[in-house]
């Protein structure tokens, strides 16, 4: 694969097998960038070159199945699409400008992110966020001022010390964790508010989300819609 094409704008190269992006630079045109299906990508020869695209704007890395990490921080980035990515463990987006970003299963049925933990996201622009079917997330850390919506599906890993730590301006709630004896924000399991938290969250759902059992929240101007048997503090 060439190394520099500094006037390129547009860039597929999907299901390419044994492509690497190690050595590339000077995409510096470069707004659009395809790699769904290259079974053959992995954090250290990706994200090194991903993070010099500076001005990409749209990124698929649908199906790569090698990725176990994805760590970005670009400033144009407002599309972001991993479905598929059976191994993906940990997110960190700090990409101020992202709109939209797509985790989970394949529209095809392949298996999506069982493996995700631990998300990261930084977001000037996102307004709404869903996540579903990610039996293992356990923390998100979010950073989204603008978010107004925000949807939780099937994700089995969520407690309710996760949720509860959910607050804008005010002070969060912190749950204590019975069964492990330690208060929400000691170690993994906590939803976060990053610097900006989301202050302007107007409504939360939870569906099938079998670890929640009873939540805490305190959030001015808040909707909660949630699954049966799940109580909730407002």
């Amino acid at each position: 694969m060439a190394t520099a094409l500094p006037a390129l704008s547009h860039l597929s190269i999907a299901r390419c097998l044994g492509v690497t992006l190690s050595g590339v630079r000077n995409f510096n045109a470069l707004t659009y960038l395809d790699m769904s299906g290259c079974e053959s990508l992995a954090p250290a020869t990706v994200l090194p070159a991903l993070q010099t695209f500076l001005s990409l704007q749209h990124l698929v890395l649908d199906g790569c199945g090698l990725l176990t990490s994805l760590v970005l921080a670009l400033p144009q980035l407002r599309v972001l699409s991993a479905l598929g990515c059976r191994a993906l463990a940990e997110v960190e987006l700090r990409c101020r400008s992202l709109v939209e970003v797509a985790l989970g299963p394949s529209p095809s049925g392949a298996p999506g992110c069982a493996a995700l933990r631990r998300v990261t996201l930084a977001s000037d622009a996102m307004q709404a966020l869903e996540w579903r079917s990610f039996p293992a997330l356990d923390t998100l850390v979010l950073d989204c001022p603008r978010l107004r919506e925000l949807a939780f599906a099937d994700c089995d890993g969520l407690r309710d010390w996760t949720v509860g730590m959910l607050g804008d301006r005010v002070a969060p709630v912190l749950m204590h964790d019975g069964a492990r004896g330690s208060a929400a924000g000691a170690g993994g399991g906590v939803f976060q508010g990053g610097d900006a938290g989301v202050p302007r969250l107007e409504r939360l759902r939870v569906e099938g989300c079998e670890g929640l059992r009873r939540l805490a929240l305190r959030h001015s101007g808040l909707q909660v819609g949630a699954p049966c048997g799940c109580a909730l503090l407002l």
